[in-house]
C-alpha cells in the first residue's frame, strides 16, 4: 500500500488521462490509460489508499468477490465524485463518450488469490469471514489503471489490491 495516494492528499485534477488505443483483448473496444502525475508522486495507474470504511453495502464474494459502499458523507467520498465527474466531462468533451454511471461511489473488484486481505495484526483473513461481522472496518489500496470505450459509452473499474481489517 505504500506506492498509493492517501486519500487526504489525493487531487483528482493531477489525474491524466492517456490517448486512446487500441483494446488487445475486445476488438472493438478502445481504452484509456490513467496516470497520476504530482510534485513527488509520478505513477503509470491511479493508486488511492481510502480511509477506514464500514461494512460494505452491498458485496458477492467468489473467484471475484465484488464489494460496494453508499456514498456517505466521508470526504473521501466527495472526492471521488470529483474524479467521476472530471473523467466524464473530459470523455464527453474530448471524446463524445458517455461515462455509465452507477448507483454506488464505490465499487470495487478483488480476485481471492491475488488480493491480500490482512488484519492489523498482518494475519491473512478470508473475505468471506470479513463480510460476517457486523463491527468489522476496511481499508482499501485501489487501483484504476484505465477507462474501457466501447460502443460510445465507457465503463471504470476500481481493482482491489490489498485490503486492511481492523
Amino acid at each position: 500500500m505504500e506506492c498509493a495516494v492517501p486519500w487526504q492528499r489525493f487531487e483528482p485534477s493531477k489525474c491524466v488521462l492517456g490517448q486512446r488505443q487500441q483494446n488487445k483483448r475486445y476488438s472493438s473496444a478502445e481504452y484509456m490509460a490513467v496516470s497520476y502525475k504530482d510534485s513527488m508522486i509520478d505513477m503509470p495507474a491511479l493508486q488511492i489508499v481510502t480511509p477506514w470504511l464500514n461494512k460494505p453495502a452491498e458485496y458477492t464474494t467468489g473467484d471475484i468477490s465484488e464489494l460496494s459502499w453508499s456514498a456517505t458523507d466521508h470526504a473521501f467520498f466527495y472526492k471521488i465524485k470529483m474524479l467521476h465527474e472530471q473523467i466524464r466531462a473530459c470523455l464527453l468533451t474530448n471524446h463524445r463518450v458517455k461515462l455509465n454511471s452507477q448507483n454506488f461511489a464505490l465499487t470495487i473488484f478483488l480476485d481471492k488469490n491475488r488480493t491480500s486481505i490482512k488484519s492489523a495484526g498482518n494475519e491473512q483473513i478470508q473475505i468471506e469471514n470479513a463480510t460476517k461481522n457486523i463491527q468489522q472496518q476496511y481499508k482499501l489500496c485501489i487501483r484504476l489503471a484505465g477507462i474501457h470505450l466501447q460502443h460510445g459509452c465507457a465503463n471504470y473499474r476500481f481493482k482491489c489490491i490489498g485490503i486492511l481489517l481492523r
